[in-house]
C-alpha cells in the first residue's frame, strides 16, 4: 500500500512539472505574439526604429550629446548594406543588458524593446547571408618567391639566395601566376619569412671584430698524361685520373658569412668551329670518396678564348652562405668545420651519348678542352670594414653614444622607410623599438647589432600589400 502511495505521489509531481513547463511555454508564445512586429529593412527603420530612437535615445546619443561616443540619429537604416554594423551591435548589446535607456529616463515597454532587438538581429542575419553569397576578391597579394629574393637583395645590398627556403609558389598553367588569387599568405609562409629574416640579419650585421680570411690556392702542372690529356687539362668528360683540375679545390673553416673571391687561371684549347671554351665554376658539398655529385650552385662562367701561352686570370665573387656545404668536427678542439668544394666543368653538348659506343676516352681530344693552372679561393673578403651592408643599417651617429633609445629608433625608422618604400610614423617605429628593449638586458654592448637586428627583423617582417619590400614578408 505504501509503495502505491509513493508511486502516485511521484506521478503527481511529474504532472505538476509538465503543467508548469506547458504554462511557461504558452506564456512565452503569448509574449512573442504581443511583441509588435517591425517591418524589415529601411521601411521598418523609418516607421519603427527611428521613432524609438527619437523618443528614448537621441537625448544622450544624438547631435548634441554622444554618450560613450555613440550616436544613433545618423545610423544607416539599411543593415543589409553592412554599414556601421559595429554601432548597431553596440545598440543591441545595451538593449539586451538594459543599459539603454537609463533608469532615470522615460522607459519603453518590454514589447517595444523586444521589437527593436528582433529588427536589429534580423537585419544582421540578412547581411551575413547576403555577404556569404558574394565572392570577395582579394585586393593585395604577396610577392612571388623570385620577387621576394630580388627585393631582399635590393634592400640589403647583396644577393642572398632564399628561394630554396620558401614554400614553392603555386602555378596556374597558361595563366598569369602573380595574381591575388594565387599569391596568398599563410602560417607556413610567415614562419619561413621570419626564419629568412634572421638569416638575412646574420649576414647583413657583423660583429665588431673582423673575421680572419681563409685563403686556399690549388695549382696543377702539365706533367703526366691520361687519355692524351695533360695533368692541367680538362675536357667535356673531365680530366685525367686523380689530382686533375676537374676535382677542383676545397675551402674549409669555421662557419662564416660574407663575400668570397675566386681567381681562376685558365686558357682554352680550341677546336675548329669554336671561338671560346665555356668553363663553368660550381661550388657546393665536396664529392669525397663516393664520386657522386652533391648539392651545389653555379658560381659563374668564364668564356676562355686565350691560348695556353697566355694564361689569363678570371675573377668571381659572391656570397659564400648561398652555397651548400658539409660539416665535420675538428679533432683538435671539437669545433664545427664547414667544407665546400669548387670545381670547373666545360658546359657544351655535342648531342652524342656518353656510353660505351661513344667512349669518352677516345673522344676527349676531339672535343673542347681547357687548361686550368690554378684556383684560388678567399673568404670572407671585404673591401672596407665594417662592410657597407652593415653600416647602411647600423650607421654612425652621435646618438649611438649619447642616447641609445633615440639611436635605435633612428636605425629602425631609416630601415623601415627603405623596406616599406614610404615614410613611417613615430608610433609604428615605437612598436618595434620595444623588441630591442626586451632583449637589451641580455646584451653586453650598446647598442648591439644583435639586439637592433632583432628589432629590424620585427620591423621589416610585417605583412604588406604587393609591391612593397620587406625583410620578413611581402
Amino acid at each position: 500500500m505504501n509503495q502505491l502511495i509513493q508511486i502516485c505521489c511521484r506521478l503527481a509531481i511529474v504532472c505538476l512539472l509538465m503543467a508548469d513547463v506547458s504554462v511557461g511555454a504558452l506564456r512565452a508564445a503569448d509574449k512573442e505574439r504581443d511583441t509588435p512586429a517591425i517591418a524589415a529593412g529601411l521601411p521598418g527603420y523609418q516607421e519603427g526604429i527611428s521613432p524609438f530612437f527619437k523618443t528614448y535615445c537621441v537625448k544622450c546619443h544624438g547631435p548634441k550629446k554622444s554618450k560613450g561616443g555613440l550616436t544613433v540619429h545618423s545610423l544607416d537604416g539599411d543593415l543589409s548594406a553592412g554599414q556601421e554594423l559595429d554601432k548597431w551591435e553596440s545598440v543591441l548589446e545595451m538593449l539586451k543588458s538594459g543599459e539603454m535607456p537609463p533608469i532615470d529616463e522615460p522607459q519603453p515597454t518590454k514589447a517595444e524593446v523586444q521589437a527593436v532587438k528582433n529588427w536589429i538581429e534580423s537585419g544582421m542575419r540578412d547581411y551575413v547571408l547576403k555577404a556569404s553569397a558574394v565572392k570577395r576578391e582579394a585586393k593585395t597579394r604577396r610577392l612571388t618567391n623570385v620577387e621576394y629574393e630580388n627585393t631582399l637583395s635590393d634592400l640589403l645590398g647583396f644577393e642572398l639566395a632564399v628561394i630554396d627556403g620558401l614554400p614553392e609558389d603555386p602555378k596556374h598553367h597558361y595563366h598569369f601566376n602573380n595574381t591575388t588569387e594565387l599569391m596568398r599568405i599563410g602560417p607556413e609562409q610567415l614562419d619561413r619569412y621570419l626564419e629568412i629574416a634572421r638569416k638575412a640579419m646574420r649576414s647583413a650585421i657583423v660583429n665588431a671584430e673582423r673575421p680572419k680570411t681563409i685563403k686556399v690556392n690549388t695549382a696543377w702542372l702539365p706533367s703526366g698524361s691520361y687519355a692524351g690529356l695533360g695533368g692541367d687539362e680538362i675536357s667535356v668528360f673531365g680530366g685525367q685520373g686523380r689530382g686533375n683540375p676537374r676535382e677542383g679545390a676545397q675551402i674549409s673553416g669555421p662557419p662564416i658569412t660574407g663575400e668570397f673571391r675566386i681567381r681562376l687561371s685558365a686558357s682554352a684549347l680550341l677546336m675548329p668551329g669554336h671561338d671560346n671554351v665555356p668553363l663553368q665554376l660550381i661550388m657546393g658539398i665536396p664529392i669525397d670518396g663516393d664520386h657522386n655529385e652533391k648539392a651545389h650552385l653555379v658560381v659563374g662562367t668564364a668564356y676562355l678564348a686565350n691560348s695556353p701561352d697566355e694564361p689569363k686570370v678570371y675573377e668571381f665573387r659572391g656570397r659564400i652562405e648561398n652555397h651548400p656545404y658539409s660539416t665535420k668536427t675538428d679533432p683538435k678542439d671539437g669545433s664545427i668545420v664547414h667544407r665546400r668544394q669548387v670545381w670547373p666543368q666545360i658546359i657544351i653538348d655535342d648531342g652524342t651519348l656518353n656510353d660505351s659506343a661513344n667512349s669518352p676516352h677516345g673522344r676527349k681530344l676531339s672535343l673542347l678542352r681547357a687548361v686550368v693552372n690554378s684556383i684560388e679561393i678567399e673568404a670572407p673578403v671585404f673591401d672596407v670594414w665594417p662592410p657597407t651592408h652593415h653600416t647602411d643599417i647600423l650607421f654612425e651617429s652621435p646618438l649611438r653614444e649619447k642616447d641609445e633609445e633615440a639611436y635605435v629608433k633612428a636605425v629602425l625608422g631609416r630601415f623601415m622607410t627603405r623596406a616599406y618604400r614610404q615614410p613611417v610614423a613615430g608610433p609604428e617605429v615605437d612598436r618595434f623599438a620595444k623588441v630591442y628593449r626586451l632583449v637589451r638586458r641580455y646584451l653586453f654592448t650598446a647598442p648591439s647589432g644583435a639586439g637592433v637586428g632583432h628589432a629590424v627583423i620585427a620591423g621589416g617582417a610585417r605583412t604588406k600589400p604587393a609591391g612593397r619590400a620587406c625583410v620578413g614578408g611581402p
